[in-house]
């Protein structure tokens, strides 16, 4: 299994609360190389003994979208969310300070093969929705050390609640009705980090960075497969591509559970098209296939933030207890 425990003071290890569901994982760790402070001669010619610099850990995972688990995701981009109601109660995210998480990774029943990860952040998320399957989350993680967990942890799976590729309700681009041409979507929300705050060695004289700070300029792209006629992608062109400038328009995407009722809501602001194709094919009845690359403004105009997620249910907390 794989857990997170919401992290108070970044960096300090906390309990496991959440426990996303995996569909696979990958534990990367990186380390750079530094030149000693020691030179010597080979040959006449100069050298410098190389040393571990500075490690960073880099997990990633891959895990079912599901309403009743995707607090965590956007808790990692913000720490904080707005919830109004009383059943149904409007839980809203959006872009903030970033949460740091102590992350664990439990590749089968041993502790032996166990690994904590303090103050761990999210650097980017790619939430993807087929038309004909579930949706999932592909997460890329930063860490700046691993420790062995002083106890074995029980994993607490809650019931599963995935959302389907078939559960999209709307999908627009302002007022452009995207579902009823789009063959899929991604959509990826960056969150980049920078180590800072010193640097100090851990017990194999490695040298660690004490915290990540949020860096700059956080992104939100959207890819969006297209179907649709010759006749028809000319006027889209014409309307959202070929204008002299950009056309900004907020990408709206709702999904909603046809059990449950629950509905998740994100929107991007101030998207503009930033790469397609255009059609060599000459019969306007013929039908074209392109993808719509989008990409929301980081600062968009009236204050507004860059994304914003909503999750209406009938839960008052919005993450797994």
């Amino acid at each position: 299994f794989l857990a997170l425990g919401d992290e108070t003071t970044h960096g300090t290890a906390v309990p496991l609360t959440q426990f996303p569901y995996i569909i696979s994982a990958d534990l990367g760790e990186t380390a750079t190389h530094v030149d000693a402070g020691h030179v010597g001669r080979v040959g006449g010619a100069m050298y410098a003994t190389p040393q571990t610099g500075r490690v960073a850990i880099a997990p990633k995972f891959v895990s079912p979208l599901q309403y009743n688990l995707v607090g965590w995701l956007f808790r990692a981009f913000d720490g904080t969310v707005s919830t109004t109601g009383a059943g149904p109660y409007t839980h809203v995210w959006s872009p903030g300070t970033s949460q740091s998480w102590t992350m664990e990774y439990a590749p089968s029943d041993a502790i032996t093969e166990s690994v904590d990860i303090p103050g761990c952040k999210l650097v980017e998320a790619t939430i993807k929705w087929p038309f004909d399957g579930i949706a999932t989350i592909e997460t890329s993680w930063l860490g700046l050390r691993k420790t062995a967990p002083a106890t074995k942890t029980t994993a607490v799976l809650p019931t599963a609640n995935e959302v389907n590729g078939g559960d999209l309700t709307t999908l627009t681009l302002g007022s452009f009705n995207l579902l009823v041409i789009a063959q899929g979507v991604d959509v990826k929300l960056t969150n980049p980090q920078i180590a800072g705050g010193g640097m100090r060695r851990d017990a194999n004289g490695r040298l660690t960075a004490e915290e990540l700070t949020d860096g700059s300029p956080r992104m939100a792209e959207i890819s969006v497969p297209i179907e649709l006629t010759v006749a028809e992608w000319h006027d889209f062109h014409d309307a959202y591509v070929a204008v002299p400038n950009p056309t900004e328009n907020d990408f709206t995407l709702v999904a909603t559970d046809p059990s449950t009722g629950e509905t998740l809501t994100i929107v991007v602001r101030n998207c503009s098209i930033v790469a397609t194709a255009f059609p060599t094919v000459s019969d306007p009845s013929a039908l074209v296939r392109v993808t719509l690359s989008l990409k929301g403004r980081a600062d968009p105009p009236g204050g507004d933030p860059l994304w914003t997620a909503t999750l209406v249910n009938g839960d008052a907390f919005p993450y797994q207890t």
